[in-house]
């Protein structure tokens, strides 16, 4: 079986055993979600994720989408690391991201 660059990065990420998603840095829609954080929320790929992740009307504190992407819209290569309450789990989490460009070439944020 041969893979495709998308299915390596995303073979990649469902073996990590921490909730995984990819953003797309232009519209806010969730590209991938590892099986990690499927089986927490359920599929929500294609969905806008401030609102199917934080169910909030706008973008979120938690969209610092300028934090890891220049004003070109390339990547700033450098991690952004924030504690974050999620109220629909009632959990706080140390969240991770940072932007890279996914194999079909848009940059993308990858939150852990």
């Amino acid at each position: 079986m041969f893979f495709n660059e998308n299915q390596m990065v995303e073979t990649f990420f469902d073996v990590i055993p921490f909730g995984i998603y990819v953003v797309d840095v232009t519209n806010h829609t969730i590209v991938f979600m590892n099986k990690t954080l499927t089986a927490q929320r359920g599929d929500l790929t294609g969905e806008v994720c401030y609102k199917a992740l934080c169910e909030e009307d706008g973008p979120c504190p938690h969209c610092a989408i300028d934090k890891v992407v220049g004003p070109d819209g390339t990547p700033l290569g450098q991690p952004h690391v924030f504690e974050y309450f999620d109220p629909i789990d009632d959990h706080w989490y140390q969240m991770q991201e940072k932007s890279i460009a996914w194999p079909d070439g848009r940059t993308v944020k990858v939150s852990i």
